[in-house]
């Protein structure tokens, strides 16, 4: 069930921003993003604070919830079918079922699905528990890199639409960025796993005035280069802070989470309406589909690279600050095993059975597991940074659309109507 309604929520998303875009003035497209992330991060809130709370609250929590998630689905799609009947388009009336089929990229999806599959179980796979050397690790990874490649130089050099449309490029940009925040505050700072869900709710709290801010701004102005440059800079500063934290700053992180929120309300509503009307009217739903694909893929990618650097760092780093924790208390070398595996699973009774642990024993290992966490996530916002680093120089070379902010409308829900000028007309 969740499988299923995670992929039919990731399938309307794309429509859900082309839409807010083509019945609205493209100056207005700023503001209609805004409203977009601020309907997101309702939604993330909703997700973090009610859903955690139903979740936990017993075994059957979770069902309960997604109880819930299946009627405000249904909800939203009844509201599509009765509020939402644009006309057809030209093409769109032109074509039947089986011709629109028939124009899928079906040999682009058959190299890039099972490509993409392969390379994560590579990834995944490295360190946890084989070795890069080992086939079960190479095979996977080699097989699913040569498979995007082919699929790649096939969208390149065989197709010239579909999947990735070559009008596209004219220009684009992608991004994305990834975080472990919930669950580094759950295991260092927040032993209530909902205290640690509040903390990541108040970034999206604060997207909210941040994204409407940023829309009113761009929509006057007609830059998005500047707020998305200082969008990615607040995504910088946030990493750059829990790359530097310790196990102390457990208040400080309350404030670290303004900055990731500013950072989502500006660079969703900037990129996301620079990338749209960067594309031809024919291709925003193309567009916004494409954009929210490349930044899954990059998030997909990048969870499996951050998850193998912070498994290999913490198979190293976990056993000896233990150890050097806890031996020179009394505790010898042959319990320190059971000591780490009765921590991790949080099993008191195992812990009080392991011979000569004591209370001041237990609270050293405590401290060690901590710190020994903290330095593995040190690498991962160390390497979410630099991938910032990047976004704020590609963000530099973003051209601001003065000449394509008009207000004219791609695809008015009125078929006479491409204007709010016209609009206006028609009342009077």
């Amino acid at each position: 069930m969740v499988s299923i309604q995670a992929s039919a929520q990731l399938q309307e998303s794309p429509l859900a921003y082309a839409i807010a875009s083509e019945i609205l003035p493209r100056r207005w497209r700023p503001g209609a993003q805004a409203i977009l992330s601020a309907a997101s991060a309702a939604g993330a809130l909703f997700t973090l604070l009610v859903g955690a709370k139903i979740a936990g609250s017993s075994l059957d929590g979770w069902r309960t919830f997604y109880y819930i998630l299946g009627g405000l689905d249904i909800v939203a799609a009844l509201v599509f079918i009765f509020a939402y009947n644009a006309p057809p388009l030209p093409l769109q009336a032109s074509l039947s079922t089986r011709q629109k089929f028939a124009r899928l990229d079906w040999i682009g999806y058959a190299f890039f699905v099972p490509g993409l599959v392969l390379l994560l179980m590579g990834l995944i796979w490295s360190k946890n528990p084989y070795p890069w050397t080992d086939s079960h690790v190479l095979a996977p990874f080699i097989v699913g890199l040569v498979l995007l490649i082919l699929f790649a130089l096939y969208e390149w050099k065989c197709k010239k639409d579909d999947v990735i449309h070559h009008d596209l490029f004219n220009p684009s940009v992608f991004f994305s960025v990834s975080v472990y925040y919930v669950f580094e505050m759950s295991v260092i700072y927040d032993e209530n796993s909902y205290i640690a869900a509040v903390r990541f709710a108040v970034a999206f709290l604060i997207s909210v005035p941040g994204a409407v801010c940023v829309a009113f701004y761009v929509s006057r102005s007609r830059k998005l280069k500047t707020p998305s440059v200082i969008g990615f800079v607040f995504f910088t500063v946030f990493l750059i802070l829990m790359a530097t934290a310790r196990v102390s700053d457990g208040t400080a992180m309350w404030g670290y989470s303004v900055f990731i929120g500013l950072g989502i309300g500006s660079v969703l509503t900037t990129l996301v309406t620079a990338i749209q009307l960067s594309a031809p009217p024919k291709l925003i739903a193309v567009s916004s589909g494409l954009t929210l694909a490349i930044r899954s893929f990059g998030g997909a990618v990048g969870l499996a690279i951050y998850t193998s650097i912070f498994d290999a760092q913490l198979s190293s780093e976990l056993p000896q600050k233990i150890a050097s924790a806890t031996i020179p208390l009394g505790l010898s070398q042959t319990s320190v095993g059971l000591l780490i595996k009765a921590l991790a699973q949080n099993d008191q009774a195992a812990l009080m059975k392991i011979p000569g642990i004591t209370s001041a024993i237990i609270d050293a290992a405590v401290s060690a597991l901590k710190q020994a966490y903290l330095v593995s996530f040190r690498y991962i916002w160390i390497a979410a940074a630099a991938f910032s680093l990047l976004a704020i120089i590609a963000s530099v070379f973003l051209v601001n659309p003065h000449g394509e902010m008009t207000m004219h409308i791609d695809a008015p829900l009125d078929e006479e109507v491409s204007t709010v000028d016209a609009v206006s007309n028609e009342l009077a």
